[in-house]
This record gives C-alpha cells, sequence and structure tokens, in this order.
C-alpha cells in the first residue's frame, strides 16, 4: 500500500510533469496529427470534434473478449493474439455495460441528466476510451490519468457526459485521460454459486489497467507516470484495487475521490440467496443454474431487476462488491 508520504511525492512529481510539459510548445501542423494508432487491439482509428478541436479521441476500445454467453459471469479474457492486425472504428462510444434506470423520478433523472449514460447498454461493454492531446507523441511521456467511474457499481460508463474529460485534455495539452468500462451489478458482481471469481467488475478494471499500461505509449503517454482516479464507487473500486495488488500496482498513485472501501458496502452471502432468487424467476434451477441463466438476454435480466426493485418488493436484492478475501477484504486494520 502506498504510504501518505509516498503519495505525496506522486502527486507532487505528477504536477511538475503536468507543468512542465505544458510550456512546450506543439510546433505540428493539423495535418500532422495521428488519428491512426497501433494497439494490441487492433489499428485504432480515432476522431477529433468541433467541440475539442485540440483533443484527439479514442472511444470504444476493446481491452478483452466480449463477456456473452459462455463467457458472461467470467473473469475479463484477453483478446485473440490476431486482434491486433483488425482494424478498429474508434470514433464513437460503445455499449455501456448492462444497467437499468429506475422508473422512479429524482432530482437527477428530471433535472440532471448528464449524470446518466448516454447511448443503449450491451454485454459488449469491456472498452476504454481515451482522449490525448492533438500532437502528442511517444517520446513526449505525458502522464496518464486513468478514471474509474462511480455509480454504486450499478450504474456508470465512460459515456456520462458530466465525466467527459474532452474539455480539459483541450485546456491544457500536457496529460491523457483513459476511461475504463467495466461490468455492473448481477453482471459484475453476480455472488452466484458455482463461480471461482464473484468480483468480476474489479477484474475487469485491472484488466484495464493492463491494456493501458501495454499500449498508452503509442498515444503519448507514460506508463510508467499513471495515476487511477475513482469517484464515489469508482473511488471505492481504486482502493480495493491498491489493497488487491500491493506489490503489483501498475499505477504510481491512487485518488480516490468521494469513496473508500473501509466505508463500502459489501455482500457476505454464502448461500447465493440473491442470485438464485434470480434465477428462479427464469426457471432456472440445480446443477443447471448457470448455464440456463447464461442463455438468458440480458435485457431480460435487468428488466426484472427494474421492475423488481422499483416496487420495491422483498426479499430486497442487492448486487455489490463480495468478501472474498482476495480483492474485498473483511477487515482493513490488520
Amino acid at each position: 500500500m502506498v504510504s501518505i508520504n509516498s503519495f505525496s511525492r506522486i502527486v507532487a512529481t505528477f504536477v511538475l510533469s503536468i507543468q512542465a510539459v505544458s510550456s512546450r510548445p506543439h510546433w505540428q501542423s493539423k495535418s500532422d496529427v495521428d488519428l491512426s494508432i497501433s494497439t494490441t487491439s487492433g489499428r485504432l482509428q480515432g476522431i477529433i470534434n468541433g467541440t475539442t478541436p485540440n483533443v484527439r479521441q479514442f472511444l470504444g476500445v476493446p481491452f478483452a473478449q466480449p463477456p456473452t454467453s459462455n463467457l458472461r459471469w467470467m473473469p475479463p479474457n484477453t483478446l485473440p493474439s490476431n486482434q491486433s492486425s483488425a482494424i478498429v472504428d474508434a470514433k464513437k462510444f460503445s455499449l455501456n455495460c448492462p444497467q437499468y434506470e429506475s422508473a422512479i423520478p429524482t432530482i437527477y433523472s428530471t433535472y440532471v441528466r448528464e449524470f446518466f449514460i448516454s447511448g443503449p447498454s450491451g454485454e459488449d461493454c469491456l472498452t476504454l476510451s481515451i482522449w490525448a492531446p492533438l500532437h502528442s507523441q511517444p517520446e513526449d511521456k505525458l502522464p496518464v490519468v486513468i478514471y474509474l467511474y462511480g455509480g454504486g457499481l450499478q450504474t456508470g460508463g465512460s459515456s456520462v457526459p458530466y465525466q467527459n474529460p474532452a474539455k480539459w485534455i483541450e485546456r491544457t495539452q500536457s496529460h491523457i485521460v483513459v476511461s475504463i468500462q467495466y461490468r455492473l451489478n448481477i453482471f459484475g458482481f453476480p455472488n452466484a454459486p458455482g463461480l471461482e471469481s464473484q468480483n468480476l467488475g474489479y477484474l475487469d478494471q485491472r484488466a484495464g489497467v493492463e491494456w493501458i499500461y501495454e499500449n498508452i505509449a503509442a498515444f503519448g503517454g507514460n506508463p510508467e507516470q499513471m495515476v487511477l482516479w475513482g469517484q464515489s464507487a469508482g473511488a471505492i473500486s481504486t482502493e480495493a484495487y491498491n489493497f488487491s495488488y500491493p506489490n503489483d500496482t501498475i499505477v504510481k498513485g491512487f485518488i480516490c475521490d468521494a469513496g473508500s472501501q473501509l466505508a463500502a458496502t459489501s455482500i457476505d452471502d454464502p448461500t447465493y440467496s440473491n442470485f438464485t432468487f434470480v434465477a428462479s424467476q427464469f426457471n432456472c434451477t440445480g446443477s443447471e443454474l448457470l448455464p440456463c441463466m447464461r442463455k438468458i438476454p440480458a435485457d431480460d435480466i435487468e428488466d426484472f431487476l427494474k421492475s423488481y426493485n422499483d416496487a420495491f418488493a422483498s426479499p430486497a436484492l442487492s448486487f455489490n462488491a463480495v468478501l472474498d478475501d482476495k480483492i474485498v477484504f473483511p477487515n482493513y486494520t490488520q
């Protein structure tokens, strides 16, 4: 775990790096902009929009295989080795990970829609999005902010408008931001019988960080100068990451914004009652429970959770981080 003094030095170094890079002029013309970048996911075709014309955006970049069919409720699987030769359209966000918006109105859903995801959801969602300065090159070695969105591990995505960092990059031209998508609610934290790993959303986050470390230099980033920054549930995820990989963090610092693993909600349900209850609604039981549930459309599962929870039905259902003594621990003071 990173000490307070060490973290202070990391943050100071990160800020000084941004200041140093921002003081350097960029002499390239816009005709020199590279919107085609080779990565382990393929050759990405990015975009520049009119709102932030000095920012290259590479959106919806896959970092793992789609967690569908037999890969549903499995740890993230790496992309096949021949994926690097593919051409990837990275001009728009991918699907958001499966989730639902309650029909019960709130101040957010009524007046602050920019806090909600844009676009549809679906299981082919293990992607990340990259915002880089217009002319950043591999030799620039810019500091990198890796962002984990909030939403209670129930909602969220890279497409949430208020979390879009494009204007930040437009202003500074001195660092890179990457947002990682990860599985949520019953798909990310199922606590289902027969699974070796229950905190799949947290494993998705780790897989995303590993992809960034391997590929970010091509965008002008420095893989040895990355900070993991999470907001709310993303902050809880960030702290969980720190505890989970104390000797192999990859990143050099952590920013926990409005959340802590020390005060987080976690599930300790050895009978798997939440998952089996949902499965029973689709007539999935016994030894065929998981194979059966893997055949149920994700939308049908989310629709059931929405109608059930909006009705305040009993028993209450919760799909959250699971105590496993690997990623989520019962005691953080020992």
